[in-house]
Order: structure tokens, then sequence, then C-alpha cells
């Protein structure tokens, strides 16, 4: 189930990719199709809250996939080990602030990981 909504979510952010927006935001992944923020939000708004659909998103290395995972996580099943692992794979600082403003700071282990 979550391998068919992951490729559509994917399918989709290809299909608003344009070339112009990765150039015109400097988006800094060489994984990235160039789908504008507002977009990815909105694509982000439809499955609703799904961990399981979050982590196979953020698996795929894609930018926009990744982006996406920050709207798609839940909260509340997100656990601390997820939260340092993904961490660790940030490259850049778009990935920080999305995670960091539509995820983490929502997951009751926000606070643990400030004083960590």
């Amino acid at each position: 189930m979550n391998f068919r909504r992951t490729r559509s979510l994917l399918v989709q952010t290809k299909v608003l990719s344009r070339w112009v927006t990765r150039k015109l935001y400097a988006i800094p992944s060489d994984h990235a199709l160039g789908v504008a923020m507002r977009d990815i939000k909105a694509l982000g708004k439809k499955p609703g809250h799904n961990q399981e659909l979050a982590v196979a998103l953020w698996g795929t290395g894609v930018y926009e996939a990744r982006m996406l995972a920050s709207f798609v996580g839940d909260p509340a099943k997100l656990t601390s080990t997820q939260m340092d692992r993904w961490c660790r794979d940030f490259d850049n600082w778009a990935f920080c602030d999305a995670m960091s403003f539509n995820l983490f700071d929502r997951s009751p282990h926000a606070w643990d990981k400030v004083n960590q």
C-alpha cells in the first residue's frame, strides 16, 4: 500500500517539477526535481499523517519526497531514533527547517531533543 502511495506522490512531484524552479530557489540537492514549496505543501496535505509513508518517502533520497515526509510524518508515531536517523541525513538547511517546523516540533520527543 505505501509503495503505491509513495510512487504516486513521486509521480505527482515529477509532474510539478520545473528546471527553472530548481535554479530560481537554488535547491541544494543533486536529487531535486524542482518543485515549488507551495506545491509540496499541497501534496503533503492529501495523504494525511502516515509515518510508514513518511519513512518510505524519506528513503527515496529525492529532495521533494523528503520534504513531503515532513508533512506526512505522524508526530505521535515518530521515534527518537527516527529523528536521529533523519538528522544524520540532513545535507542542507531546507531539510533541517522543514523537519523541525513541520514534524519534529510536534513530536513528544521535541524538548528532549533540544536538550540533547
